[in-house]
């Protein structure tokens, strides 16, 4: 009996051939990371020929991976971005209140 608990992509036995592989290549390791999720996703919904993907389904989930790997990439930078200025924001507000109050002259004497 098939193991159904996994996708087919996560299977340990999972390989697959590079229709770009010198496109996949050029992407930093964390990019190429992302991209075989990518792909793997779009995999999943792709036919099996005889348990394999033919080389045209690789190259629209590739194709598919490498459009979305910006389009990723840039919606992290842009969470990440405000996650920052929110940060920011808050550690300023915490020096102006402590800048604040070693500035202010004490009413003891």
């Amino acid at each position: 009996m098939e193991d159904i608990s996994t996708t087919i992509t996560d299977k340990d036995n999972f390989k697959i051939t590079f229709v770009n592989e010198t496109r996949f290549s050029k992407l930093s390791v964390d990019e190429q990371i992302i991209f075989e999720m990518l792909r793997n996703s779009m995999l999943e919904i792709m036919p099996l020929t005889t348990k394999i993907y033919d080389d045209e389904c690789i190259r629209y989930a590739e194709n598919y991976a490498f459009i979305n790997l910006n389009v990723f990439s840039i919606g992290v930078e842009k969470i990440i971005n405000t996650k920052l200025k929110e940060l920011e924001d808050k550690l300023n507000i915490k020096l102006n209140s402590i800048t604040a109050s070693l500035t202010t002259p004490s009413t003891t004497g």
